[in-house]
């Protein structure tokens, strides 16, 4: 529908009740049947239903790879104090995905990343290369976050391996405010 493509996130009305229910299980079906793999010519497009944390329903334009991550997925979960800090520097947070979506093999790690050390980090990195503001707010959301954001996300970052750790994720590493210094004292 038109009115969905207005924005990256469409909140369905109960006037989209029946395209949600029984139009967007069968889209996927297609999907699943006809494009397994790489679901990049429907980039743009508002066909992707996610739960937020708090169980609403929103669509997202398929795309946004760098601007979802699932909360929670297998033995993997987000620390919930994470959740605030990520959708402040304009990560969206999805709780849950329909299944229909989920066991679309082109969607996780695509469109929808896991909520692990790497994804999360890339998907930070990705905001910074797209746009040098979004280093700004994420500098400035890091270092007005409480005590115990900064020490979950020192605690995810800690999960990274150091062998594999790209040079952009290294400078916004570095520049996180989340490392304590400590200096030595003369005696």
């Amino acid at each position: 529908p038109q009115h969905w493509m207005k924005e990256d996130f469409y909140h369905p009305t109960a006037e989209d009740d029946g395209l949600i229910q029984s139009w967007l299980p069968q889209l996927w079906k297609y999907l699943m049947i006809h494009f397994p793999k790489n679901l990049e010519k429907f980039a743009g497009l508002p066909i992707l239903p996610l739960f937020s944390c708090e169980g609403k329903l929103s669509i997202a334009k398929l795309g946004c790879s760098s601007k979802i991550v699932l909360a929670k997925y297998l033995d993997e979960e987000l620390d919930s104090e994470l959740i605030p800090f990520l959708k402040d520097v304009n990560v969206a947070v999805a709780g849950r995905l329909p299944e229909y979506v989920e066991n679309h093999p082109g969607v996780l790690r695509n469109f929808v990343v896991l909520p692990n050390a790497t994804d999360v980090l890339n998907t930070l990195v990705s905001l910074v290369q797209k746009s040098k503001d979004s280093l700004q707010l994420i500098l400035m959301s890091c270092k007005q976050s409480n005590p115990s954001t900064k020490q979950a996300l020192l605690v995810l970052c800690s999960r990274l391996n150091p062998s594999t750790i790209s040079p952009e994720q290294k400078n916004l590493l570095k520049s996180l405010p989340i490392f304590t210094k400590f200096s030595r004292e003369q005696s």
